[in-house]
């Protein structure tokens, strides 16, 4: 079987964001041309939003016949699970509480960046959930349990 991908781009926080960069690049370039040599608060926070940004600007899910992976941005942030280990997912409704990025969250762990609609995800050998922020649910879901069915149909086989 081929690997699945679904991935989902952060539109909010990439229309918010590059305008902010822009504006304090340009800022930051007008204080050091006036003469100035002290540290631009402009400066830095245009580093940061742009560290943000690389980071949080799309997350991919990519399931294969034994594995659900995941990537935020750039890259850097990136998870791998064994489908050998989930004992569910399902599609789930994030609460605005529940929010974007990398955060704890009741029982578990969120990456989302973007949108109220994710997975959640429960091991056998864990309490802890997973919850993946994705636009099509849905379809990830159906894709990540046709998989877990072959791998268990064929692990009674093997047996």
């Amino acid at each position: 079987m081929e690997t699945k991908s679904f991935t989902q781009r952060g539109s909010l926080i990439i229309w918010i964001f590059i305008p902010i960069i822009l504006i304090n690049c340009i800022r930051f370039y007008y204080h050091y041309e006036l003469g100035n040599t002290d540290l631009s608060p402009d400066g830095i926070l245009m580093v940061v939003l742009s560290i943000v940004l690389l980071l949080m600007y799309k997350i991919t899910i990519k399931v294969s016949e034994s594995f659900i992976s995941l990537s935020m941005g750039i890259g850097i942030v990136r998870k791998t699970y064994s489908l050998k280990d989930i004992k569910s997912i399902t599609p789930v409704t994030n609460s605005l509480l529940t929010g974007w990025g990398i955060r704890y969250i009741p029982g578990g762990w969120l990456y989302n960046v973007s949108g109220s609609k994710a997975v959640e995800i429960r091991f056998h050998n864990s309490s802890k959930v997973i919850r993946i922020g994705t636009d099509k649910p849905e379809e990830v879901c159906e894709v990540i349990n046709n998989n877990l069915k072959q791998d268990r149909k064929s692990t009674r086989l093997n047996s």
